[in-house]
């Protein structure tokens, strides 16, 4: 993927990926453009001052869930969203304490 610098004096923090094929839950769309500002996928598709990555055909997908896990420590949260999954159940690891921590440490 190729991407351009952000445009310096820029307030926001918008990307625009190009060229992107998007799995929408149930196929994957034809190639699109996908405007992203502060986090958050925006409709309008002003290009102005932004990052541009060029996905060059490249599938985007949404967060993954993973509905089953035993939490060990942060780095298993790490690798969680290292491979796409921005959610996670977890069943019942002990003790309480450990998944306080590692709910409420910054990774």
């Amino acid at each position: 993927m190729k991407t351009k610098e952000v445009v310096p004096g820029s307030r926001r923090h918008r990307t625009v990926i190009t060229r992107v094929r998007v799995f929408d839950g149930q196929q994957v769309t034809e190639p699109r453009t996908v405007v992203v500002e502060d986090g958050i996928i925006r409709a309008d598709l002003d290009t102005a001052g932004a990052r541009v990555v060029d996905a060059d055909g490249s599938v985007l997908l949404p967060g993954l869930i993973d509905s089953h896990v035993h939490l060990s420590d942060l780095q298993a949260l790490e690798q969680f969203a290292a491979h796409g999954v921005t959610t996670a159940l977890d069943m019942g690891t002990w003790p309480p304490s450990l998944v306080d921590y590692c709910v409420t440490t910054p990774v």
